[in-house]
């Protein structure tokens, strides 16, 4: 008897030490959440929460996806890579290349305070680890990293971007932990983190990246935008395939499914020192009717201008979508090839544009918009369109800024452009 009770102990120890050693078990991918979806939207996933997340995705499917690093942030975080494709052994660059497919970067949280494309990035790896949107895997390889400013996300504040729309409880801040901006440091390459994008841009080569952002504090007409390369240097055949097929595919697609309008990112008529109710003071009064020729519905873009017009104008070959009552800034054009170039003030000539563009003559109005449209602009030169004559301090600046615009370097350009496009 005593022998019995012995041996019935010992198998009860056994299991409870076994059921003690046990790793805890993953939430099914059913009942897996974001930081964001489990606070009703009012929090934000901090770095832990993100890796948390990631690893229990790609412990939910190991044959389809494989967790790599793009290297550590300045404070020694890991930056998760995460690899998804079926048909891959693991997640090496031979290995990626080798698949002969098209590889697609996503990247998040450049700016930390900007926390959408962090969370909707671990949402789309959930949806991958679901078994959803197998089509796209027949094709492509998905490389992404949802959270690329580690750092500047763990400096929780309230009040980080005061006038930006939530989470409630706080966000990271826009620069990393050494002050810089990440996406202002794709040239000097000051910052580890840039360092290791590169370095996985070079090993993976990636044939299509996508930035994910927010716009904060000042004035959009949509609530989606996309932007195409503003380096002028962008090849036409890359232009064109996506301002002719890609853009028009995604609007008229997110406008089907969702009913919401999307145009190129620019900011409308005084947007960066508040918005109006009106137009003409920063907000349009509504979009245009979708599926016009040049409007939201069906963007129309014929040539390739490079991103956006000067305060909400369109890419060359596209309508533009700032009211037409309300003035261009002087000495503002749309940025990338054919934008024009402001002429010295005081000076009744045209100055040269890039691209081969006519550029606003000193003094004119009716300049045109990007796209062709025309809209009423101050005069380039020393008075404005109605011959007023501006104050000589203000005629000083005019010259000034028109010395620093011809003054720019082709790496002044790229730099000009990266820090417009988002």
């Amino acid at each position: 008897m005593s022998r019995r009770l012995l041996w019935s102990f010992l198998l009860a120890l056994v299991a409870v030490v076994s059921v003690a050693g046990r790793a805890p078990q993953a939430p099914p991918l059913a009942d897996l959440k974001t930081t964001a979806e489990a606070s009703g939207f009012k929090s934000t996933s901090t770095y832990d929460d993100v890796i948390k997340f990631v690893n229990a995705v790609v412990a939910a499917a190991p044959s389809m996806m494989h967790l790599t690093s793009m290297g550590k942030t300045a404070e020694g975080r890991t930056m998760p890579l995460v690899v998804v494709s079926p048909e891959l052994k693991d997640a090496t660059p031979a290995a990626v290349r080798d698949s002969g497919k098209l590889r697609v970067y996503i990247q998040g949280n450049i700016h930390a305070g900007e926390v959408e494309g962090k969370e909707s990035a671990q949402m789309l790896l959930r949806e991958f680890a679901q078994g959803k949107h197998s089509d796209w895997l027949q094709s492509t390889v998905f490389l992404i990293n949802p959270i690329y400013n580690a750092d500047g996300n763990e400096r929780f504040a309230l009040n980080n971007r005061g006038v930006q729309n939530g989470p409630i409880n706080g966000m990271g801040i826009r620069a990393n932990s050494q002050g810089y901006d990440l996406n202002r440091d794709h040239m000097k390459l000051d910052s580890p983190e840039a360092n290791g994008l590169i370095k996985m841009m070079v090993d993976y080569d990636p044939h299509v990246g996508i930035d994910l952002h927010t716009t904060d504090g000042s004035c959009m007409a949509y609530m989606l935008t996309y932007a195409p390369p503003l380096n002028p240097n962008t090849s036409d055949k890359i232009m064109s395939v996506m301002t002719k097929d890609w853009f028009p595919y995604i609007t008229r697609n997110v406008k089907s499914k969702y009913k919401m309008d999307m145009f190129y990112y620019g900011n409308v008529e005084g947007g960066d020192s508040g918005c109006g109710d009106t137009p003409g003071e920063g907000r349009m009064a509504a979009p245009p009717a979708a599926g016009a020729a040049g409007t939201t519905g069906t963007p129309a873009p014929t040539g390739t201008g490079r991103g956006r017009g000067a305060q909400g104008q369109a890419p060359q070959g596209q309508t533009a979508q700032t009211p037409a009552a309300q003035p261009a800034q002087a000495g503002q054009t749309s940025q990338g090839q054919g934008q024009t170039a402001p002429a010295p003030a005081g000076q009744g000539q045209t100055a040269p544009a890039r691209g081969g563009q006519t550029a606003a003559p000193a003094g004119g109005r009716g300049q045109a918009a990007a796209g062709g449209a025309t809209q009423p602009g101050r005069g380039q030169g020393g008075g404005r369109g109605g011959g007023r004559r501006l104050p000589a301090a203000a005629r000083r600046r005019r010259r000034l800024a028109a010395t620093c615009w011809r003054s720019l370097t082709l790496a002044g350009w790229r730099r000009r452009g990266l820090a417009l496009s988002l």
